[in-house]
C-alpha cells in the first residue's frame, strides 16, 4: 500500500467552510504516526468555546488510540501466515475527505514517496501544521499577565477612587431593574442627571463568550435609560478592554470591532482614569436599591 498523510482538521465556521489543521497522521510500512498541535488546538478552544473545546479533546483522544489499536494489530500480524487486510487505508481517507463535513475533517490523502522516519515526521508535522510548545507556554503566561495588569489599573485608577460614590462592582438582577431579563456583573454605574457606567472586558475568553458579555452590555445600557426616563447622549458608557497581543487572532479582530459600536465607549485599562474624572466632575452617586419582591 501506497505511504501517505492526511492533515487532520477541525470546522471553526461550517457555513464558510473555513477549517484550521490541527494534526497529521501518516501511513508507512504498517504502521501509522499522527501528532497534534497544542497551539492550534488551543486556538480553536478559544474561537469556538462552549462544549468544543470536550468534543475536541475526546476527537484527540479517539484518533490517538485507534491509531495505536491498528498498529499494535499490524505488529501482531507480521509473523502470521495470513494477515488481515488492511481497513484503513489510503481508499478510505479518500473516503473521509470527501464525506466528513462535521467539526471533524481530513485532508485528501497525500503520497509520500521517501522513507519517512521519526525526524522527518516532525519535519513534515512542522511545515504543515506547526507545533511549538514553547509558544503556547510563553502566550499562555502574557495572557495570563495581560489579565492581571487589566484588574490592576481598573481597580487602582477607578474603582478604589469612586466605590463610595457610585456602585461598584455591583450583580444586576429583576431585583435592581424590574424589566431586566438577564443578570449581569457591572464594574461601576452612577447617575447624575445622565448615567456614567464602567464594564471590564477581558480579552483571554472565547470569541462566544466575548459576543454574549458585549450584546447583553448594550441591552443593559438601553433597559437602564428606559427604566430611568434617562434617554440622552448626555450618557456615558465605557467598554474597558486592553488590545490583544496577538494582531492576527480572532480576539484582535473583535476588539478592533469593539470601537466601532455608536453607544460604547472603548478604552484600554490605562485609560480608566477617564471613568473616575467623568464620576467626580458629573457628581454621578448611586441610585439603585433592591426590590425583594422581584426575581
Amino acid at each position: 500500500m501506497n505511504s501517505f498523510y492526511s492533515i487532520i482538521r477541525v470546522a471553526v465556521n461550517t457555513v464558510a467552510m473555513d477549517t484550521l489543521g490541527i494534526g497529521l497522521i501518516l501511513y508507512q510500512n504498517g504502521n501509522f504516526m499522527v501528532k497534534f498541535s497544542k497551539k492550534k488546538i488551543h486556538l480553536v478552544n478559544r474561537f469556538l468555546g462552549g462544549e468544543t473545546r470536550k468534543v475536541i479533546s475526546h476527537i484527540e483522544s479517539q484518533i490517538q488510540l485507534k491509531i495505536e489499536a491498528i498498529n499494535k494489530m499490524n505488529s501482531s500480524d507480521l509473523g502470521e501466515l495470513f494477515s488481515l487486510p488492511q481497513l484503513i487505508d489510503e481508499n478510505y481517507f479518500h473516503y473521509l475527505s470527501s464525506y466528513s463535513n462535521n467539526i471533524l475533517q481530513f485532508s485528501e490523502p497525500k503520497i509520500v514517496k521517501d522513507q519517512v522516519d521519526s525526524f522527518k515526521f516532525n519535519k513534515l508535522f512542522s511545515l504543515l501544521i506547526s507545533d511549538e510548545y514553547e509558544e503556547v507556554a510563553a502566550l499562555d503566561i502574557k495572557i495570563k499577565e495581560g489579565h492581571a495588569k487589566l484588574i490592576h489599573n481598573v481597580e487602582e485608577k477607578l474603582i478604589s477612587k469612586v466605590k463610595d460614590k457610585v456602585h461598584t462592582n455591583i450583580h444586576l438582577t429583576s431585583k435592581h431593574i424590574p424589566n431586566l431579563y438577564f443578570k449581569y456583573d457591572l464594574d461601576c454605574i452612577g447617575l447624575n442627571g445622565s448615567f456614567t457606567g464602567a464594564k471590564v472586558l477581558a480579552m483571554d475568553q472565547t470569541i462566544p463568550t466575548l459576543h454574549h458579555k458585549t450584546s447583553d452590555y448594550l441591552a443593559l445600557t438601553s433597559l437602564l435609560e428606559q427604566s430611568f426616563n434617562r434617554e440622552t447622549p448626555e450618557n456615558k458608557f465605557y467598554l474597558i478592554a486592553d488590545e490583544p497581543d496577538q494582531s492576527d487572532s480572532p480576539e484582535h479582530d473583535f476588539w478592533k470591532n469593539l470601537s466601532t459600536l455608536p453607544k460604547l465607549k472603548l478604552i484600554s485599562s490605562e485609560e480608566s482614569g477617564q471613568v473616575t474624572e467623568r464620576i467626580l466632575d458629573t457628581g454621578a452617586k448611586t441610585f439603585l436599591t433592591e426590590s425583594p419582591e422581584q426575581e
